[in-house]
């Protein structure tokens, strides 16, 4: 195989995955939240230094997600700063980031899968169909004030929100980007099959709605940055338990770099 290392530039998070067998594990992680601050181009190469350092370029493939498919410019930028060091460089539709999601979880068809950025969600439903939806992590952020202390968070709104724009057919699902280590960082219990019910999410991440971010960040698993994310990521699996009518989900720590392997070992 060509390639040993997957960088993904999603709207929150540049990761860099390393391939360890046959399975992927994250090499390095830099929080930066590109749907809202768009780097100058020197910045880009910094970035883009320090997440490849020790790192053989000529064997690793970048994708770039929502925050570069809204902003041309950001998607040029990192394209030249790829190319220039001789990293191959896509950036990919939501299609695709819901096809590779579906790839990464071939061996789970009777359950829906969630994969939530920054920028957008897509939903792999079970009969195999995309359910693709144009915001994220950050936007309900900036939208609802999740950012803000605990008072002034608009909590209720955004739940609703996220509850109008979900598909009325949801079963019980997976939830992915890293949410099993998240909650077990924690404290959550996992029963058998990694399965957490909906009593033992709302126990945990009760605590967390009464933090201030920098708090929250205090508990970060993936790095500063992370956490301020783990609002509006909790509201989008109470409102998908809501919808689906279910007391239990998935949490699991695939992403589609893992699809993005799954196609390169075919």
């Amino acid at each position: 195989m060509r390639w040993s290392h997957i960088i993904d530039f999603g709207s929150r998070s540049m990761k860099l995955y390393v391939l360890e067998g046959s399975r992927l594990a994250i090499k390095r992680v830099i929080n930066y939240d590109l749907i809202n601050h768009c780097p100058v181009v020197a910045e880009i190469h910094v970035l883009l230094d320090e997440l490849v350092r020790d790192v053989d370029v000529s064997r690793t493939r970048a994708v770039g997600t929502a925050a570069v498919r809204r902003d041309a410019y950001l998607a040029s930028m990192l394209a030249t700063a790829c190319t220039g060091v001789g990293i191959s460089y896509e950036t990919i539709t939501q299609e695709r980031e819901a096809a590779l999601i579906r790839r990464a979880f071939c061996s789970s068809p009777e359950l829906d899968v969630f994969n939530v950025g920054g920028g957008s969600i897509q939903i792999v439903k079970r009969d195999g169909s995309y359910a693709l939806i144009p915001f994220g992590i950050s936007d309900l952020n900036r939208e609802y004030d999740l950012t803000s202390i605990p008072s002034e968070r608009l909590v209720k709104e955004c739940k609703l929100h996220i509850i109008r724009n979900l598909p009325s057919d949801l079963g019980v699902f997976i939830y992915t980007g890293g949410e099993k280590t998240y909650l077990q960082k924690i404290g959550a219990t996992l029963a058998d099959g990694g399965v957490c019910t909906g009593e033992e999410f709302k126990r945990v991440t009760h605590a967390l709605s009464l933090l201030e971010v920098s708090q929250l960040e205090e508990l970060s698993t993936f790095g500063l940055g992370w956490m301020s994310g783990a609002i509006a990521s909790n509201l989008i699996v109470e409102a998908a338990l809501e919808v689906a009518g279910v007391d239990y989900f998935i949490p699991s720590d695939q992403n589609i770099a893992d699809g993005i392997l799954a196609e390169l070992l075919l």
